[in-house]
């Protein structure tokens, strides 16, 4: 018997010439066949049919009529179809490839006719100005890999990014976050939300929740092309920032939150009153009272915020003489530098502790400078540890420890002065500035000596220890102290004269040669008060402080003084910034104290910001005597005075910057924050007032490199 046809009704009664799709599964017995969009349609091969309380297998005899177990109690067929993916019949193929085949034959015709206007029919439009000369691989190079793919972009069926953000960030580079939110890492981007939110918390529901990790912001999707040479391609619209900031407002006059309460008001490092100035220093000085702000202010086009003219534009010409002839409030002009101590040596003497040579008077206490320089050597910063607190003026009541610190601490003093005398001045400096590890550059202490000469520490030390050279060689021999000498006695001992008996010139009271009576005295006067006053030292009718009025060095009893020379004194400045350097020290903050006095010589302290606490993180962010200017603006909201203030020349400083009239402290900026009326007054009406005016979407300027890198092509 002839086999039957493979389109007999009875073997597969749906499989006809004409159908497009056929089962997927060959060896399943499917006599219904996928639908007419090529969709399976296994399940339940039949519906079973109710018969009063039972139901009855459905299945036709066309399709092999009731099945033996039938359907269940409930309806339900026994007898189910596995699902399959029908396939395209060879009808369906032999009219696929007709329908192509002629469309490509139709393309190539035209293309062969029409040239260029063909290709501009599937071109989805002009690149950029700045993008025209890139080819299309340079973007697309993945996508134009799949046959037709280029057809399906061009024609916007596919919106997908395919990788050409990575693409775009070749030239447009913006770091290893370029595709994040804005541009910035996932750490940054919660740490400002929480930044934001606890100074404004009613801006929860405007800034959106925590982005995944994953997320990735297609470069596409902010910035489209192929919409013309001169159409901008930087501009972001509203709807766009929105889609993310849930919180919806119109426009910003209208909505937009209220600013921060700091707004515009960056912390100082310089102290400046400025309502009291343009109220009263400027009114009672009209000669030198600025006009404007622009009188200490310019603009910095780097920042593009207003930073501080010099000290020489901006207050010179009123200051200059203050500082210059402020002498302090100590008695002394300048800062007490090396002092003696006075110390109870009849205490110590009745101990067995003889400290040798020293003077009467002296200093109530050792100056920070002293302590740095005794803490430097060694066992120097225990006994001063010690000592701390001790009047060593008044040692009767002193335990046996203290007398011992006080002995060694007063020989260590005389032998580093001693040794000062015979090194570089380098050495006794690094003592003093707490340094003898030599750290500090030698070139920096240049400034820190000003020129002290080394006369004048020879006289001061000789002046205070007369015999200091050979007490230290005989504490180095091993040999006793000498006991204290009074003045007169060392002037006497320094005097080589003769016996009295033996002196060629020298007679009897009577017969002396040279002697006359004092009524016949040739070279007498008739006034003896007017042969006082010649004999008298002219260093009496002069004080050593007065005559370094214009700064330098000087010795004053037993000290040896500093008194600065103006604004911007070399060696103070010098001396501050070690003790910045020195950080949380309690000796450096001492000096720190003594030099920033609001009311020490040179009045550094009465402008400058400057504080024990604050002086090294000042020093380490370069903001110790500049102002400290606002940085380049980074963040997620900026601000140019460029267009407000340059272009705009209606504008003034104060309409943003309000005086106010609660008095600032120090350190604290004296006018109120800028509020978003200010703002509101021009951007409200005809100026642009969109998102990205004020909030860049890339937190960091992207820097576009397109000279020396050549765009790598897959393939």
């Amino acid at each position: 018997m002839a086999s039957r046809s493979p389109y007999d009704a009875k073997t597969y009664p749906y499989d006809r010439p004409q159908m497009p799709w056929r089962c997927g599964d060959p060896l399943q017995d499917c006599r219904q066949g996928p639908d007419g969009r090529g969709r399976c349609q296994g399940g339940a091969v039949c519906i079973p049919l109710k018969n009063d309380d039972s139901w009855r297998c459905g299945r036709p005899r066309a399709a092999g009529g009731n099945c033996e177990q039938g359907p269940d109690g409930e309806g339900n067929c026994g007898l189910e179809l596995s699902r399959c993916t029908p396939t395209p019949s060879r009808w369906l193929q032999r009219r696929r490839a007709f329908k192509w085949g002629t469309f490509l034959f139709v393309c190539a015709l035209l293309f062969s006719t029409t040239g260029d206007r063909f290709s501009s029919f599937f071109n989805p439009g002009d690149l950029h100005a700045h993008h025209v000369r890139n080819s299309c691989v340079d973007c697309h190079n993945a996508e134009l890999e799949e046959p037709f793919a280029f057809i399906h972009l061009g024609l916007g069926f596919d919106r997908g990014d395919h990788g050409m953000t990575d693409r775009c960030l070749v030239c447009h580079q913006l770091g290893d976050q370029g595709s994040n939110p804005h541009s910035v890492s996932f750490a940054r981007l919660r740490m400002s939300r929480k930044r934001i939110l606890d100074d404004l918390p009613g801006l929860s529901s405007l800034l959106p929740p925590d982005p995944p990790a994953e997320m990735m912001i297609s470069c596409a999707r902010c910035h489209p092309q192929h919409h013309g040479e001169m159409e901008p391609t930087t501009i972001l619209s509203d709807s766009g920032c929105q889609s993310c900031h849930g919180r919806k407002f119109s426009s910003f006059s209208e909505g937009h939150p209220e600013f921060g309460s700091e707004l515009g008001r960056l912390p100082r490092s310089i102290k400046f009153n400025h309502a009291d100035h343009f109220s009263r220093h400027f009114e009672e000085n009209t000669e030198n009272a600025k006009k404007n702000c622009n009188g200490c202010h310019e603009l910095d086009s780097d920042t593009q915020t207003f930073g501080y003219r010099s000290y020489e534009q901006s207050c010179k010409n009123c200051h200059e003489q203050e500082i210059a002839s402020w002498e302090g409030t100590t008695g002394e002009p300048g800062f007490e530098v090396i002092g003696i101590p006075q110390i109870d040596f009849e205490t110590l003497r009745g101990a067995d502790l003889s400290i040798g040579d020293w003077p009467q008077q002296g200093e109530e206490e050792l100056s920070p400078w002293v302590q740095n320089l005794l803490a430097s050597i060694d066992g120097g910063r225990q006994d001063l540890e010690l000592l701390r607190g001790v009047s060593l003026y008044d040692l009767e009541e002193a335990p046996e420890t203290v007398l011992l610190a006080v002995h060694r601490t007063a020989w260590r003093l005389k032998s580093s002065l001693g040794n000062a005398l015979d090194e570089d001045v380098s050495a006794i400096f690094r003592q003093l500035a707490g340094d003898p590890n030599a750290t500090i550059p030698e070139v920096d202490f240049a400034p820190m000596a000003g020129a002290l000469s080394h006369q004048l520490l020879a006289e001061a030390v000789g002046s205070w220890f007369p015999r200091l050279s050979e007490e230290l060689k005989r504490r180095q021999a091993g040999l006793p102290p000498l006991d204290r000498s009074e003045p007169d006695e060392t002037k006497q001992a320094d005097d080589p004269s003769g016996d009295d008996d033996t002196d060629l010139l020298a007679g009897d009271d009577d017969e002396d040669l040279l002697a006359g009576d004092d009524d016949s005295d040739l070279l007498a006067g008739d006034d003896d008060e007017d042969q006082k006053s010649d004999s008298s030292d002219g260093d009496e009718n002069v004080k050593p402080g007065d005559w370094t009025r214009y700064g330098g060095w000087y010795r004053s009893n037993e000290t040896l003084r500093y008194r600065p020379t103006g604004h911007q004194d070399p060696t103070i400045v010098a001396w501050i910034e070690a003790a910045a350097a020195g950080g949380s020290d309690p000796v450096s903050k001492e000096i720190l104290t003594r030099l920033l006095d609001e009311n020490a010589p040179g009045r550094c302290g009465s402008c400058h910001v400057i504080t024990a606490e604050n002086a090294r993180h000042r020093l380490e962010r370069g903001a110790l005597w500049k102002p400290e200017v606002a940085p380049r603006q980074t963040g997620f909201t900026r601000f140019s005075h460029i267009p407000h203030v340059v272009i705009n020349s209606g504008l003034d400083c104060r309409d943003c910057h309000q005086f106010s009239e609660i008095p600032a402290p120090s350190g604290t900026p004296d006018h109120m924050a800028v509020t978003r009326g200010a703002c509101i007054e021009c951007h409200g009406q005809q100026i642009r007032q969109g998102c990205t005016t004020c909030h860049p979407y890339h937190v960091e300027k992207p820097e576009i490199h397109t000279d020396t890198i050549t765009l790598p092509r897959e393939g």
